[in-house]
């Protein structure tokens, strides 16, 4: 099993093209296959994944852009379990969707 890091979650998130998202199970079972293993931990990543999206919340809050932050909205929805414990509208994560896919 593959135990990412926080910097590999992000560097896998600001991979993702402007306009197409990911599933969280679509970035485990990627990272897990170029780091040859079966599976990626779903608990650390979900830790991980949430860490990147406060992150540039915070980064948002101090004055960066949406194009400055990491697009923690390309893998997360409004519906997922960690968007209902960030500090920010889960609707906006949709907003952002569809500006991106527009």
């Amino acid at each position: 099993m593959f135990v990412g890091t926080p910097l590999i979650v992000d560097d896998y998130i600001n991979s993702i093209p402007q306009g197409e998202t990911q599933t969280i199970i679509g970035l485990r079972n990627e990272l897990a296959r170029r780091n040859k293993c079966d599976a990626m931990c779903p608990v650390s990543t979900s830790i991980f994944i949430r860490m990147v999206a406060e992150a540039a919340i915070e980064e948002m809050g101090e004055g960066k852009t949406v194009s400055d932050v990491s697009p923690f909205w390309r893998v997360l929805a409004s519906d997922d379990k960690i968007t209902k414990k960030l500090s920010i509208d889960p609707l906006w994560l949709d907003e952002q969707r569809s500006l991106e896919s527009s």
